[in-house]
């Protein structure tokens, strides 16, 4: 991990520093860099950020590979029971990286239902491709006995008593279309999209992609097709990382936010872009040369 965050400063010393080595000002989190340009990022890749994702063969491994020596040593000490979650104090490293590529695991495998026992009915993926918890529309009424899946099968198949105590009926149609492998020994994982021919961790960042929301304001601004420096212009303005005096005195760098050519008014992102005394009297000039731009209140009805 020390060497991964290494990389990362390196990555981030190269957009900010000067060119004479010197540090430069940190304008937008490092989180935000990191992200695609459709959820308002810059696509800069984050080695820290993706090393859960480069763990989940691990973990994998783990579950379809268990005789294997290492495996076998693993379920001796912790069992069979992989729901992965925070590393207890004093397990090994192994284990540690193990829990930490296997919460990512969990958003692209799905349970095949044999018994129920290993089966969260309502925080793991066993109907479809999304636990019940996230479905929008679902409220969760469960008691703590009806948290295990095995509560609704009774010889090998579904309880529909039980299921329509519990679950609506459009629920409880679908619940009885999920197959049940009686012969199985038990509940097993399966990759969600196993025929995509995509490996695990390019399956693990499109799901992440699913749960993000697309930046509206970047939205609109990638379909006017700027040129590159003034699409970065806008997006730090989006951003508010624009080197105005109001942002240096937050930084603690000056301790002036005033406009520095003598309008009496904060110098903001507002100021700079459509408030400035000086900036409507030149577009008045340009205006009377016959070019027709107009003058806003703020910078949030020249976004609209």
């Amino acid at each position: 991990m020390g060497v991964l965050r290494d990389l990362d400063k390196l990555c981030i010393n190269f957009l900010w520093n000067k060119a004479d080595k010197s540090s430069g000002i940190h304008y937008v989190e490092w989180k935000i860099l990191y992200k695609q340009i459709m959820f308002g990022g810059q696509g800069v890749v984050s080695a820290v950020d993706k090393v859960g994702s480069w763990r989940e063969k691990f973990p994998w491994s783990l579950i379809s590979n268990p005789g294997s020596l290492l495996n076998r040593i693993l379920i001796a000490k912790y069992g069979r029971n992989f729901c992965f979650s925070e590393s207890k104090l004093g397990c090994s490293p192994t284990w540690k990286i193990l829990n930490n590529g296997g919460k990512f695991l969990q958003q692209i495998v799905k349970w095949k239902v044999s018994d129920g026992k290993s089966i969260n009915t309502t925080k793991d993926i066993w109907i479809l491709d999304k636990s019940i918890d996230r479905w929008p529309t679902y409220v969760s009424n469960l008691l703590d006995e009806q948290c295990c899946l095995r509560y609704f099968l009774h010889n090998g198949s579904w309880n529909i008593q039980m299921l329509n105590q519990s679950f609506g009926k459009e629920l409880v149609d679908l619940i009885s279309t999920v197959p049940i492998n009686v012969g199985s020994p038990g509940d097993e994982l399966e990759i969600l999209y196993k025929y995509s021919g995509k490996s695990l961790a390019s399956l693990i960042s499109d799901q992440r992609s699913t749960l993000e929301e697309e930046d509206v304001s970047w939205k609109w601004l990638k379909k006017l097709k700027l040129r590159p420096r003034v699409k970065i212009l806008w997006w730090r303005l989006i951003h508010k990382a624009i080197r105005s005096n109001e942002f240096l005195m937050y930084r603690r760098i000056i301790n002036f936010n005033g406009c520095p050519r003598g309008c009496c008014e904060v110098e903001d992102a507002n100021h700079l872009t459509v408030n400035c005394f000086f900036l409507k009297k030149v577009i008045c000039v340009i205006q009377k040369w016959g070019f027709n731009i107009q003058v806003f209140s703020d910078l949030e009805s020249c976004y609209n």
